[in-house]
């Protein structure tokens, strides 16, 4: 993937959800969009808890490079509401 540049759709800081945040991309290699699944393939690392999270992107078959790119998982509101007794 020489060359290549990831745009993400999604916003690129997501908010913890306890489950795993993942992006919405679109990798292009110049004017070709690849297509995931056939062209490269998309792993996480520490993505579901809040602190920065890790996507790497990995050319197969014709394409063999990879890139990383990170994102920030915010820490959510506090919606705990305390009553007095």
């Amino acid at each position: 993937m020489y060359a290549c540049r990831f745009f993400s759709h999604a916003q690129n800081h997501k908010t913890y959800t306890g489950k795993p945040r993942i992006q919405e991309i679109r990798v292009n290699l110049g004017d070709t969009v690849l297509i995931e699944g056939t062209d490269y393939e998309v792993s996480y690392k520490d993505n579901t808890n809040a602190g920065t999270a890790t996507l790497t992107i990995t050319g197969i078959n014709a394409y063999k490079d990879s890139t990383d790119a990170n994102f920030k998982i915010a820490k959510a509101a506090n919606t705990l509401k305390v009553s007095p007794s």
